[in-house]
């Protein structure tokens, strides 16, 4: 008996082929027609992807070998991955319809009609990270409308996001708990005081680098209608004797971390360490002889 004897979906694809990484299986396509099959079927099983390990060692054709027979994905990330296109993330959405959490962060190549077709396919998602996406208002507009469930939101660096179409946002979903609007420079102190306002399940809110005027106007509001965040992300201030003291009194409940201007808010998210990060990039790299 060898390896490929062993039933596929129950012992191979559940217990050996989860452990290995896209590098792996890519090579492992190459053993053999048989081989080429199992992982095809491994990938066909998969709930959850995550391409952002590998952003830099993926093209399409990869990305459209891993998902071809894919139906029920319902989480996809694909941050960082420059090489995205339309056609394959539209193809995509139409196979899985139950698609809960979509990360497009820095998807730059990515038209707005892409982003559209989102909306469109993606009835299910409650997650969604369109972060330094470049998108048109109307594109935006168009997403907060079709979308009916968000729960958590990143549209830092969306810098046509302004204060009319965060009103669209937070009368839509008043029921979101996260929400990223880090570079957002159109945002200001009386959109976000009315959407802390409207949002009371808003869990944690970054608006670093957004048009705070008066900050420590902004933090008064927080610390008088906080109610449900648990998390608070703004640009650094100098705070008076006040604030602070409700600050240090509030600390049990809220957060608040003050980011120097212009540091960029992944550093303070990563959760896992560059070393390790480095060395899966080195590994996601597909051969380059590979054929699909």
């Amino acid at each position: 008996m060898n390896l490929l004897d062993l039933p596929w979906e129950d012992i191979l694809c559940r217990h050996i082929l989860a452990y290995l990484d896209f590098c792996d299986t890519f090579n492992m396509r190459r053993v053999s027609i048989a081989a080429k099959q199992l992982v095809s079927i491994h990938w066909a099983l998969q709930r959850r992807l995550n391409f952002s390990k590998f952003a830099s060692g993926f093209t399409v054709e990869a990305f459209q070998a891993v998902t071809a027979n894919c139906e029920s994905v319902v989480e996809l990330n694909l941050s960082d991955c420059a090489w995205l296109i339309d056609g394959c993330l539209i193809t995509f959405l139409k196979a899985n319809p139950m698609l809960r959490d979509l990360n497009l962060t820095n998807c730059t190549n990515i038209s707005s009609s892409c982003v559209q077709a989102v909306a469109s396919h993606g009835s299910q998602i409650t997650h969604l990270s369109l972060k330094n996406v470049p998108l048109a208002a109307y594109i935006l507009s168009d997403v907060f409308y079709r979308l009916h469930s968000l729960e958590k939101m990143d549209l830092s660096g969306c810098i046509f996001l302004d204060g009319t179409l965060l009103w669209e946002f937070g009368l839509k979903h008043n029921k979101v708990k996260w929400l990223g609007l880090a570079d957002c420079r159109n945002i200001t102190d009386e959109a976000v005081v009315w959407l802390l306002g409207n949002c009371k399940s808003l869990q944690y809110l970054d608006v670093s680098n957004c048009s705070i005027k008066r900050p420590l106007k902004l933090l008064r509001a927080v610390l008088e209608n906080r109610r449900s965040l648990r998390l608070l992300i703004m640009t650094k201030t100098q705070l008076d004797v006040e604030t602070e003291h409700h600050l240090k009194k509030e600390s049990p409940h809220l957060t608040v971390i003050f980011k120097p201007p212009g540091e960029n808010s992944k550093a303070l998210l990563r959760a896992e360490p560059a070393q390790e990060n480095q060395q899966g990039m080195h590994r996601a790299n597909i051969p380059v002889n590979f054929l699909f």
